[in-house]
């Protein structure tokens, strides 16, 4: 859909009603990287259940967090960039009811809430795994004075002192 209202609706078209308005080319942007995730993701998922090795496997683990630190620094900025052209005063007054408008502005808040569940799920892992390491501090713990109590009954039953 998004590609039908960037044809419909010519940067020019855009600029007259709104005279420098980034919403053209933000929402080619937005379409251009939602079309990459979309088919990178549907690869891996397809080479995961083939059991085909993943691109970069074979990279270094501070490789992979730096690109997954790049690519999340680039959506970010495009997901302000929908927002501040979409959101604006003057495209909500002069373009209140124009699709590439109003598509940029649904993609800004799809992924608002995207990221917040993302933010959010992240942080339910960590809590989770927090309590875990916790909970098996105080089981070995538990466990280290069952076996000294342990042993000192057995001695104990033994008659020794």
């Amino acid at each position: 859909m998004a590609s039908v209202y960037l044809i419909q609706n010519p940067p020019g078209k855009i600029a007259a009603a709104c005279p420098g308005s980034g919403i053209w080319p933000v929402l080619a942007l937005a379409l251009a990287c939602t079309l990459l995730a979309t088919v990178g993701g549907m690869r891996l998922v397809l080479d995961a259940q083939s059991g085909a090795t993943p691109p970069g496997a074979h990279w270094p683990r501070r490789r992979k967090v730096n690109l997954l630190a790049a690519a999340c620094a680039a959506l970010i900025a495009l997901w302000v960039a929908a927002g501040a052209t979409s959101l604006s005063p003057c495209a909500r007054a002069e373009l209140s009811g124009n699709h590439a408008r109003q598509t940029l502005a649904v993609w800004f808040y799809v992924n608002a809430g995207a990221g917040g569940s993302a933010a959010l799920a992240c942080g339910v892992a960590r809590a989770l795994e927090t309590r875990k390491e916790r909970l098996d501090g105080e089981a070995r713990e538990e466990y280290v004075r069952s076996r000294e109590g342990g042993a000192a009954i057995s001695l104990n039953a033994r008659g020794a002192v």
